[in-house]
């Protein structure tokens, strides 16, 4: 049974409150409701109710570069043509099709269609794995990777200025300085020691020691989070260092004496973690402490139920296969919604928050729940984790199999009804982005990229 108590109803109007009462099982119902607003969210610029259609494009000859060059094909042998976005810039990959093999670095100005600065030349890959990756908010960073030794492309990302050029410690070899996209951040994972952030001259600069690997659940640029997590401890250990991504401080608090910290999630305006006494080499978690993106501590939850890892939008906690518990980002009960897992997962759209309960990809059954106002709504066949964004009415999803004969559809969220289809030709390089608060669409062919619009009226 759903979890969702909305309580006390009567109580409320005769009190004059209009909003939502949600029973905490632990403290009782507490009033939440209009007090709870959504996370603040970039919209899509234009309105998405009917389908889009092309605005500006932009040839390769726009872009200051000859006919027979285009955008890097989606394979799993090549990266993928999208390096990401900063601002209204976004940043893509390109190749010569003909002459001297040339891969490029392309900025490309979402609300113009204008380059953002000259293409930058990476050479000729030569069969050998080529990355590029943004790192922080002013630099992008590109590493062609040897086995007898990596080269590197420090550029700055408004510009276009390569900044240093030359080889680097740096790999695409997991485990070893293997170079990982967080956020908006490039870090150095080394296993079974830990993550190093990555300096002007692409060398290792802060260190954070632990198991090497960051947790990236939600760790897109899409949502970029100022802080991420690792494990720390030797085998077995539940215990997570969280740390800041632009110079690796670390935020976990002191804790009492006896006391020991375990699991730790991030989302868009903090953390969590648990904090329990340790059973051996287990901890067993009585509290859940919320922090803000600087470590400072915005509330406390005296629970036995464990952080959901898959929590990338809200603080979420559960207990074995029972109901998960979905907190503000202060500790406040919002609701309670079905099970939570790596099979199931949620996203929050606005005020919804959309759970699995299918626990399949290929088979999704998305349910939304609306934190504002308690209702159950419609569930959906769409995967909801491959939204790129919203206006605010409408979804819009990515269709990302290169099978497929459309690349994005819009649906709206409420319904679950789809309201248009994109078309293009299935094995095609035809593939839609979100660039900050636009959409762009490189064409079928390669050769151009545009925007996507409302039609004019």
């Amino acid at each position: 049974m759903i979890s969702l108590f909305a309580v006390a109803a009567v109580s409320a109007l005769a009190a004059g409150l209009t909003g939502v009462w949600w029973w905490n099982r632990d403290t009782g119902p507490q009033f939440v409701g209009d007090a709870w607003e959504p996370p603040r969210a970039t919209l899509l610029s234009s309105p998405m109710e009917v389908m889009p259609v092309p605005g500006w494009r932009s040839h390769m000859t726009d872009l200051g570069l000859s006919n027979d060059v285009k955008f890097v094909e989606r394979n799993q042998f090549s990266p993928q043509p999208f390096v990401g976005f900063l601002g209204r810039n976004g940043y893509f990959l390109a190749r010569t099709t003909s002459g001297p093999a040339d891969w490029l670095l392309l900025g490309v100005d979402a609300q113009s269609g204008e380059s953002a600065f000259p293409p930058v030349s990476l050479g000729d890959p030569a069969g050998r794995r080529l990355q590029c990756m943004l790192n922080g908010p002013e630099t992008i960073l590109c590493i062609r990777y040897e086995v007898e030794g990596s080269t590197a492309w420090v550029i700055d990302a408004d510009s276009g200025k390569v900044t240093y050029h030359g080889p680097t410690e740096l790999t695409l070899n997991p485990g070893h300085l293997f170079v990982n996209q967080v956020g908006i951040y490039a870090v150095a994972e080394e296993m079974d020691k830990g993550v190093y952030g990555i300096g002007p001259r692409a060398e290792t600069t802060w260190f954070v020691p632990g198991h090497g690997l960051v947790d990236r659940h939600g760790q897109d640029e899409f949502g970029a989070k100022p802080v991420a997590t690792q494990l720390v401890g030797g085998p077995g250990s539940e215990t997570k260092a969280v740390f800041r991504l632009s110079d690796g401080k670390v935020l976990n608090p002191p804790t009492d004496i006896g006391r020991r910290q375990r699991n730790a999630v991030v989302y868009p305006g903090g953390f969590a973690l648990e904090v329990g006494n340790p059973s051996g080499p287990i901890i067993i978690s009585d509290e859940i402490l919320f922090f803000d993106d600087e470590g400072v501590q915005l509330g406390r939850v005296q629970t036995g139920d464990n952080l959901v890892p898959e929590s990338t939008d809200l603080p979420m906690a559960q207990r074995g296969s029972g109901d998960t518990a979905v907190f503000t980002v202060d500790g406040r009960l919002l609701a309670y919604v079905p099970h939570v897992d790596s099979a199931t997962s949620a996203s929050l759209v606005g005020s919804r928050l959309f759970v699995n309960e299918g626990q399949s990809t290929s088979f999704p059954e998305w349910t939304s729940f609306d934190l504002q106002s308690g209702e159950r709504g419609a569930t959906c066949d769409f995967n909801v984790n491959g939204a790129l964004d919203s206006d605010g009415k409408v979804l819009v999803i990515k269709v990302g199999n290169p099978e497929a004969d459309i690349v994005a559809k819009g649906v709206d969220p409420a319904s679950c009804e789809t309201l248009w289809r994109l078309p293009s030709e299935p094995k095609t390089s035809a593939e839609v982005f979100r660039v900050g608060a636009d959409l762009v669409q490189i064409s079928a062919d390669g050769t151009s990229i545009f925007s996507l619009t409302a039609p004019r009226r």
